[in-house]
């Protein structure tokens, strides 16, 4: 399935955000949504990630856990 920002409605759709990338990737990702922003999980890839608390390594358990 795929969203079009600006032809769907994301905040219906979506329930949880994993972002790959630095700080501008999960601020880019927050105003993709006009209201309320579902719960992000937000991996760094690069060396600082400031608002992205969680390092790529095990991004498997990590996101299991959440899912769970």
């Amino acid at each position: 399935m795929f969203l079009f920002q600006g032809v769907d409605d994301l905040t219906d759709n979506i329930d949880l955000i994993i972002c790959l990338g630095g700080d501008g990737t999960l601020l880019y990702a927050s105003t993709l949504f006009q209201q309320s922003v579902p719960p992000v999980m937000a991996f760094h890839l690069g060396s600082l990630g400031f608002l992205s608390p969680f390092e790529f390594d095990d991004f498997k358990s990590k996101v299991n856990t959440v899912l769970q």
